[in-house]
């Protein structure tokens, strides 16, 4: 099988999915409903990193993001990666 019948790459504006994220992560953690101490238990972060997730200030890593996305794939289709979701 070649790469291209495996990987059929999409058009995706990386700089600008990287400058959104942050708002989108944001949206994500909001519409959760979870409050910051409970998304900090979730994560594994302090109660800190999980408020600035919430006001939109900082984004989770990638590790976190993953999570998100194995525990939650509609969650991360909908806020997350709503352009690749399109694309697809």
């Amino acid at each position: 099988m070649s790469y291209e019948m495996f990987f059929r790459p999409q058009p995706v504006d990386l700089t600008g999915f990287a400058r959104a994220f942050p708002d989108r992560a944001r949206a994500y953690f909001r519409a959760t409903g979870l409050s910051p101490a409970q998304i900090a238990v979730a994560y594994g972060v302090t109660e800190r990193t999980a408020m600035n997730w919430l006001e939109g200030v900082t984004r989770p890593t990638g590790d976190k993001v993953a999570v998100i996305a194995v525990v939650d794939p509609e969650g991360f289709a909908r806020h997350l990666a709503p352009d690749l979701r399109r694309a697809a």
